[in-house]
């Protein structure tokens, strides 16, 4: 994953599990560096016992299923560039995992990226990543996405990190 510190990345058949786990790894991680925060762990305790279940374990009731999908990891407008001489486009410093491929544009929710136009992350869907069913709460399993990367991020930028877990 992004930044300095191994992540816990053994694809699980439930991408529930497997994202909880990602949670309570990054979580701990950021009390590890950042020190004790009661409000953090009331809300990590309350999204693994509540949310995640809710929004992520909806993708996996009533027949449907979640596929695992290689994706970047670390996918924002830092990481792309555009070739000089024919236009190409260029991908790099990936952090590329398995996981559920909603995950992948949650970064680009956080401060740091300059993607946060709604149409360019329409466009992105429509040609590269479609929703997964129940669609009408896809908005909120990009917010718990986003969540995630916001605690790395408090992790990877130590000088930085509790200011932005505050965020």
């Amino acid at each position: 994953m992004p930044g300095r510190v191994l992540q816990c990345l053994t694809w699980e058949k439930s991408w529930t599990a497997f994202f909880i786990r990602l949670l309570k790894h990054v979580t701990q991680l950021d009390f590890e560096y950042n020190g004790d925060w009661e409000d953090l762990e009331i809300v990590e305790n309350r999204l693994i016992s509540d949310v995640v279940p809710r929004l992520l374990g909806a993708l996996e009731t009533d027949g449907r299923s979640i596929k695992s999908s290689l994706i970047h990891g670390d996918l924002w407008e830092g990481n792309t560039g555009i070739a000089r001489k024919d236009g190409n486009i260029f991908i790099f410093d990936s952090a590329a995992f398995n996981a559920h491929s909603e995950i992948e544009i949650g970064d680009w929710r956080c401060h740091y990226n300059r993607i946060h136009d709604k149409e360019y992350m329409e466009s992105y869907l429509r040609h590269y990543n479609e929703r997964s069913e129940l669609k009408a709460e896809w908005e909120d399993r990009n917010r718990l996405s986003f969540i995630y990367f916001n605690i790395i991020y408090s992790v990877n930028y130590l000088s930085q990190g509790t200011v932005m877990r505050q965020v």
